[in-house]
């Protein structure tokens, strides 16, 4: 056999480079309350069964636990190993813990949302973003205007140069800069 083949067949994949997962358990204390949300040792067992069913047992079991100040769906800690899931989401969109879990899982081989990630979720019928609500959106702390047409735009964090995207809708264009209105506070 020739060595261009031989080093071919060797070659890691990104499920290869993980070790035999580690049995990580849920505190006792972190359990859901109210019945509405899964259990942490349900979400474990749920992670189990995803990871045999998809991934062939190889991914790493990540520390799971639910957050009451998170407001996307989900969240993958890659340097702590952890899916963090917001309560306050799924509270609103029950039906969708599983998708986020499987989300989440991608996130372990696939950090960021490039065409492999969308590939991996699409294998396994994992959704690519999150449904938006609004009690999941925070106030904007300021608003920003277009000198020329007026529009406002409301954003969270504070714009260093952008452009009305009525007026310059390809790219950036100094003409069109947004001014700022007000600062909530």
């Amino acid at each position: 056999m020739n060595t261009k083949k031989m080093s071919a067949l060797a070659a890691p994949t990104l499920l290869d480079l993980f070790s035999q997962p580690v049995e990580v358990m849920p505190p006792e204390e972190e359990e859901a309350e109210g019945g509405l949300l899964p259990s942490l040792a349900e979400l474990y067992n749920r992670f189990r069964r995803y990871n045999i069913q998809h991934f062939a047992g190889k991914l790493p079991t990540p520390r799971i636990r639910y957050s009451d100040r998170l407001l996307a769906a989900g969240l993958f800690i890659r340097n702590r190993q952890e899916i963090v899931l917001s309560r306050r989401y799924h509270e609103i969109f029950p039906q969708d813990i599983d998708d986020t879990l499987k989300h989440e899982m991608v996130h372990i081989l696939h950090f960021n949302h490039d065409a492999e990630f969308k590939k991996e979720a699409a294998r396994i019928g994992a959704s690519y973003r999150a449904k938006a609500h609004k009690s999941l959106k925070l106030p904007p702390r300021y608003i920003y205007y277009c000198r020329v047409c007026k529009a406002e735009f409301p954003r969270r964090k504070r714009l260093i140069s952008a452009s009305c995207g009525k007026c310059a809708p390809s790219r950036f264009d100094p003409k069109y800069k947004l001014a700022l209105k007000t600062r909530v506070k």
